[in-house]
């Protein structure tokens, strides 16, 4: 358990350092980031998301990609049953209290936007890989300031590994331009 929180502290200190060494000159200085969660699986991991929640002001987000088809039978005793709905169940929390917290940001997202960006990414099904690929070939004016291939980040607060099967599954080299 203890390498776990230390990992979460780190992923969160590396983060935090990649965003206090970037600027950006054109005029949105936050990174896009995608996020990936095993929400369904230990209590844990919903924690970190609520967690990135209360942060989400900080980060231009892409997507946030719901790894976890089921929730874990035994140890997660949500009362939703599926990844995807129980981050879901997150988002409507993080609505019940946006005006709270966009009196003290007005860079926090609205729900209904975090909500469109949320989608499934496990086993065959194809949302999780196709949002990774359109948000590494939208243009972005921030691209020009690293290697030309955009500061976008990839997380996964409080998760072990799933997003391999996803990232596995990108196909390899930039995507093919829609007029070839």
């Amino acid at each position: 358990m203890l390498k776990k929180f230390q990992w979460i502290w780190l992923t969160a200190l590396s983060l935090h350092l990649c965003a206090s060494n970037y600027s950006a000159d054109a005029g949105n200085s936050r990174l896009r980031l995608i996020i990936e969660t095993d929400a369904g699986g230990d209590p844990d991991d919903e924690q970190s998301l609520v967690r990135f929640l209360l942060y989400v002001n900080e980060w231009d987000v892409e997507g946030i990609i719901a790894n976890r088809a089921a929730a874990r039978d035994g140890e997660n005793r949500n009362r939703e049953r599926t990844g995807p709905g129980i981050v879901r169940r997150l988002m409507r929390a993080y609505g019940d209290c946006y005006t709270n917290l966009v009196e003290h940001d007005q860079r926090y997202p609205k729900p209904e936007f975090l909500l469109e960006r949320t989608v499934p990414g496990y086993n065959e099904v194809d949302e999780g890989v196709k949002l990774v690929m359109d948000a590494v070939d939208r243009e972005d004016p921030r691209r020009e300031h690293v290697d030309d291939v955009g500061p976008l980040l990839f997380s996964q607060p409080g998760g072990d590994g799933p997003g391999r099967p996803l990232v596995v599954r990108l196909p390899p080299g930039p995507a093919e331009p829609a007029d070839a």
